[in-house]
Order: structure tokens, then sequence, then C-alpha cells
């Protein structure tokens, strides 16, 4: 008798206390209808403007940078490539350390931070990097007059921002009138961090839909392209999604922010303690049967955009983030002497062998390893823009295809062929940014498509990716071959690595992407918004009858 009893008790126990669940879950659910449904549709169509502004904003005709042609088969005048070019290189350098060591009245030889060799205009250019944010600056190789090279540069002082409107007409092919150049050396609302390449110049073109075009002259890399359309949609998204149009008031964002997504949390926690908690068979409406068994697919998902989006805001926020593009160090370039300057002769095997393998190059640039001085030069692939469609370009953009086939050194003094790879300078790269130890070990790997660690905002390719495994376990860094600078650095401590995966997979769904594609992808998270959309409502109309229930009930009360 006692035994049946303490069952009985138990049960009765359990019984209360499952009422207690639901009524809870219940009066939660309720009570967050307003606030949750608010929170549901500001962000689902702010979340719809992503796929959108990828859809039906401009695309840029050309998916690959301006190349060096070899001098016989280019048919371009001005930008073929000889040994005088690359001597020319070494008379300014020489000439200037030879004077003053300085390449100009105010940019001392000492701070140096990247030379290279790349296409402009008309001409083959010299690219002197001193300053991160800074304009770059440019002497002309087409002078005839080899000792007279450092005063007779024909190029003026601004012409970072002409070669920078040359690169948005190679990008767009437009020749409309250009309206406005600004230089931009910190992110704004238009040009965002998300851009990652700092500093920019934007190109604002004459048209009536207006083409905005930012590029990196660093790289001579497409930033980003914009018109009227896609900055609508830009700025929508960072109204109603981002909340960007408060970062100066950062506690009132994050708080505003955290209280919808929390809102809607625990609205969803608590209509799966219903569906779980609530055997229903009959229903008052086709809404309540609708919003009941949708809730059985959204419900997942939707916690995992939620959860993802709280952990993304807050890191972003508060944490560290990743250490993004870092230049190198000013090199020694007062180590040049007269008597360093190669000859014509010396520098003609250069030529020939680079272009032996391909006939289009990418630059040339000065890098420095095991105590000697290299030419890289970075060999472009052959003919890749072929009858590209603006959908292969869209796809090559976001998929990531890499900008070189291959490269090639040499030595800067003596112009022989030297048998050092990528894989050894970015090694050794690797080991001066993190000071690593001999002991401490570095698994490299090249990355030539775009993924969850490196994705399609760092706009280079191929970098490599280099893994520590000592002492600085779980440091990622990804280094450019062609200039040795860091593009990214992943941290190791914190919660970094767990919060990149999570908004990889459980915001963006980048998992899908191998079984889908890309489009595929997007086409899915549309789908998956949309009967969001349709869920909240139904919970919309099964509240609103509510209320008007309440309401006639309270009328015949009274």
């Amino acid at each position: 008798m006692s035994n049946l009893t303490a069952f009985i008790a138990i049960k009765e126990a359990l019984t209360l206390k499952k009422s207690t669940t639901i009524r809870t879950a219940f009066n939660v659910h309720r009570m967050l209808v307003w606030v949750s449904l608010l929170s549901l549709v500001m962000f689902v169509l702010s979340a719809l403007a992503h796929p959108l502004m990828v859809w039906t904003g401009p695309q840029a005709k050309k998916a690959f940078p301006p190349k060096i042609l070899e001098a016989q088969a280019s048919g371009v005048q001005g930008h073929e490539l000889t040994s005088r070019h690359l001597q020319k290189v070494s008379t300014i350098l020489s000439q200037a350390v030879i004077e003053d060591s300085t390449l100009a009245s105010d940019i001392p030889l000492t701070s140096l931070i990247q030379a290279k060799v790349l296409p402009s205009h008309d001409r083959v250019v010299l690219q002197l990097t001193t300053e991160h944010n800074h304009p770059r600056h440019y002497f002309s190789l087409d002078s005839t007059d080899e000792k007279k090279a450092f005063h007779t540069n024909t190029l003026p002082p601004n012409y970072d921002e002409y070669h920078a409107q040359w690169l948005a007409r190679y990008y767009t092919q437009e020749q409309s009138p250009i309206k406005n150049v600004t230089f931009i050396n910190e992110f704004t609302p238009d040009y965002p961090w998300v851009n990652r390449l700092l500093p920019v110049y934007k190109v604002e073109f004459e048209r009536a839909d207006q083409l905005t075009v930012y590029v990196h002259t660093e790289t001579n890399a497409l930033a980003a392209i914009n018109n009227r359309w896609k900055t609508a949609l830009q700025t929508f998204f960072r109204v109603f999604h981002t909340w960007s149009w408060l970062d100066e008031l950062p506690l009132l964002r994050v708080g505003i922010i955290t209280i919808l997504l929390l809102s809607l949390l625990a609205a969803c926690i608590s209509g799966i303690v219903m569906m779980i908690t609530i055997k229903r068979k009959v229903y008052k409406d086709a809404f309540q049967r609708y919003h009941r068994k949708m809730a059985w697919y959204v419900c997942l998902p939707l916690l995992g955009f939620l959860g993802s989006a709280l952990f993304h805001l807050l890191q972003m926020e508060y944490a560290e983030p990743p250490a993004g593009l870092r230049l190198n160090q000013p090199v020694g370039w007062t180590a040049l002497s007269p008597d360093s300057i190669n000859t014509n002769a010396q520098l003609e095997p250069v030529i020939e062998n680079a272009l032996l393998a391909s006939k289009r190059l990418n630059n040339i640039s000065l890098v420095a390893y095991d105590s000697r001085w290299l030419l890289r030069v970075s060999i472009a692939p052959d003919n890749p823009e072929t009858n590209l469609s603006d959908h292969q370009r869209r796809q090559q953009r976001f998929e990531g295809k890499s900008l070189e086939q291959s490269a090639i050194f040499f030595d800067y003094l003596t112009g022989e062929n030297v048998a050092v790879t990528d894989k050894e300078i970015v090694e050794d790269k690797a080991r001066r940014y993190l000071e690593l130890s001999p002991t401490d070990e570095v698994a490299l790997s090249l990355v030539t498509r775009f993924g969850p660690d490196y994705d399609f905002r760092n706009k280079r390719l191929p970098v490599w990716r280099a893994e520590v495994l000592g002492s600085h376990v779980g440091e990622k860094l990804f280094i450019d071959p062609a200039t040795g600078i860091l593009v990214e650095h992943m941290q190791a401590q914190g919660f970094q690595k767990s919060e990149r995966w999570s908004f990889s997979y459980l915001h963006k769904w980048n998992m899908l992407k191998p079984l889908l594609g890309r489009e595929g992808r997007d086409l899915s998270i549309v789908g998956f918004l949309l009967m969001l959309m349709f869920f909240g409502f139904a919970g919309y109309r099964l509240k609103r009858a509510r209320v008007k229930n309440d309401q006639a009930c309270t009328r015949v009360g009274q």
C-alpha cells in the first residue's frame, strides 16, 4: 500500500511540475510575441538584402589584375618588360643612396617597406611603399637616360591617385568621366571593416547609377564595387542587421541587439518546450496547424542562427579581433651601392627565364631572404578570363581563384636563378612575425581557394597558411608570398576559432557549399528565411485571434 501511495505521489508531483513547466513556457511565449515578431521581421528582411546584393549588384568586367606583358607578344604599348626596366630599378635606388639616402626630400630610404615593378596606365612603373596608411610612391622606368633616372622621374607626386583611376577603369571597363576620387585610410560606413584592405581609393564615376569603385593600389586589387542600388541594400543591412549606425555608442548597440536576440531565443526555447510537452491533435484553425508543424523544421536552425549571431556580436565587440593586414618592417636598402648595380647583360636571363613559362607577369617584387635581396617574378595564369560571363566572374570572386601560376626567384645583385621557394620564405616570415624558437614547428599549406578560415573578404590569392605547433599552438598566419605581407593573424587565445566555426557553419551554412555550391547555399538560406517569415506571420495571426478573443470576453463580462 505504501508503494502505491508513493507512486501516486510521484505521479502527481510530475504532473504538477509538467503543468507548471507548460504554464511558464506558455506565459513566456505569449509575453514575448510582439518583440520577438519585430526582431524576426527586422533580422530576416535585412538578411535577405545580403544575397540580393550579391545577385543584383554591379560586377567587375575583369576578375584578374592587369599584367606585365612580353614586348614581342603583348601588342599593348607601354606594358612591355625588358631588362632595361630592372636596370632602372637599380639605378633609382642606388642613386638615392648615393645622394642623401632619400627617395625624395621627405622620404628616407631606410623607411622603405616594399618595392615592386608593376603595370600602370601606359607604362611599367616602380612602386615604393614607405608607410602603411599613406599613398604609394612611383617612378617611371621608361627614361632612356638611366644614369639620370632619379632626377628625370616624369611621374607627378599624386601618381598613386592617377594609378587608382586607371585600375578603376581597368576593372569596370568604364569610359564615362570620373566625378570624384577620395583617398581612404580608415574604415567608414560606406567602406566597412569587412573589406579588410586599406588604404584604398574611392573612385566615383559620373553615371546615373552612381557607380563607385574602391581599389587597393598596393596590390592592384579591386576592393569593392557599388552603385546606388547596392548602396541602398548595404544601408538597409547596416541599419537593421548590424546596427552599425550606432558604432559610436557601442554599449547601446550591443545592448539593443542582445535584447532582440535573447527575446527571439526565449520565444524559440519556450515554443520548443510547448511542442514537447503539449500533445495536440486538434487545431483551432489552419494557422495554428501551420505554426506548430513548421516549428519542428525551423526551431533548430533558428537556434543556430541566433546563438551564432550573439556569439559573433560579443566576440567582435569585446574580444581581440583577428590581426589584419600587416606590412613588413622597413628594410635596409642602404646595403645597395653603385658597385651592386646590375648590367643589362646580367638581367637579360631574368627576363628570358621568367617569360619562358608564360607571356604574362603579375609583378616583380623585391624580397629579403637569407641575408640577400631577391627578385620574385610572379607569373600569371594563361588567359584566365577568356569568354567569362558575369555569372562566372561573380563565382570566381566569391569562390576564389589563384591569381598566380607560379613564381621564379633571381638574385637581385647577380641576376642568377635562385633555388628558393615561397614555402621557405613564408616559413622564415612566420618565425620572424611570432618570434618563434627553433624548436617550434610550423605547418605550411598553400591556400588557393577561399574557405571558412580565409574568406573572400581578404581579396587576395594565393596565400600561405602557417599553423604553429609549438609554444604558439593554435595560431594561424596567412602570408602573401609575393610581398611577405601578413594578411591575417588568428590568435590561439580566447574563442576566436570557435566563433569563426559557429558563424561559418551555423549562421552562413558554409557546410552546404561543397554539396550545393555557393548559389545553392544562398538559395537554401533564402528559402529558409522565407519560411521563417511565414512561420512568424502564422504566429502573428494566432496572437491577433487571441487578442480579439480576450477583448470579446472582456466585453461579455462587462
